[in-house]
């Protein structure tokens, strides 16, 4: 396959006879393969490897094309720069986390296009291509947006009236308040009002739930409490105290005829 310059094909057959047992004639091949595929950064690992464990009496000529190779990827090898803000921003490459930290990342990669992933808590993920030519080096600054916060508020009753801060806002739709700390409260009629102290975190997405309950009614305020006092009076055409009127022996049961009978009684009303 390499004879036949079928490069990526054979990269895979070297890669697993390596996982077997570490030859030094693999890890040449797999060096070269990777050397005129363009895969420097790999190659380099592998060569710097067989430099290593290579016999330089029985491979002299072998080492020779392996410290070549080694200098082409090398010379290849191109040199990102990344600008952080903030400098906790973790890297990704071609969906591969890099490691390093600090606002400054120095990268080694190979020549071509990527794909970066930049991402920190609290802040908006910055994703990019960007295209390397061989041997280049290159500074970029990457500022990430704060992340907005989300509040998501649902109220019952349905009709409640919600207010953030003191102002009417709708319940329908999500908000978007400030970090720090935030009142929430909601109102409607015939329920208590509800208050309630919520903290927002950078980029935080937060969903609240306030149930009112409803209000306690004095009996006297109930309709039904009129009604029933009404049929004492009506018909009397004056106001009577109703302890003064002897209905009978028997206890009160209540019975708003009994009370209209015992009118008519005093009254002599037939």
């Amino acid at each position: 396959m390499m004879r036949a310059e079928r490069w990526g094909e054979a990269i895979g057959f070297l890669q697993q006879s390596l996982s077997i047992v570490e030859r030094p004639s693999t890890l040449f091949n797999l060096g070269s393969c990777l050397v005129r595929l363009g895969r420097g950064q790999e190659a380099i690992v592998h060569l710097e490897r067989y430099l290593q464990i290579s016999d330089p009496t029985q491979n002299a000529q072998e080492r020779i094309e392996a410290t070549r190779l080694l200098d082409d990827a090398r010379s290849a090898r191109t040199r990102l720069v990344l600008l952080l803000d903030p400098p906790t921003a973790t890297v990704e490459v071609d969906g591969v986390v890099q490691v390093g930290q600090g606002a400054e990342r120095t990268l080694s990669l190979n020549p071509g296009e990527h794909r970066l992933r930049v991402q920190a808590d609290g802040a908006l993920t910055s994703a990019f291509v960007i295209s390397l030519l061989s041997g280049e080096s290159l500074r970029r600054e990457v500022r990430l947006e704060s992340a907005p916060t989300v509040l998501s508020v649902s109220v019952h009753p349905a009709n409640a009236v919600l207010y953030l801060d003191g102002h009417q806002v709708a319940s329908e739709r999500p908000l978007s308040p400030s970090p720090g700390r935030h009142s929430l409260e909601i109102r409607a009629p015939g329920y208590v009002a509800v208050t309630r102290g919520v903290s927002l975190q950078p980029g935080q997405r937060l969903s609240v739930q306030l149930v009112a309950a409803r209000q306690q009614t004095a009996v006297w305020t109930h309709p039904a409490f009129w009604i029933v006092t009404g049929l004492v009076v009506v018909g009397a055409g004056v106001a009577i105290p109703l302890a003064v009127v002897r209905v009978s022996d028997a206890p009160y049961t209540g019975n708003t005829n009994v009370i209209i009978q015992g009118f008519r009684d005093s009254r002599g009303w037939e």
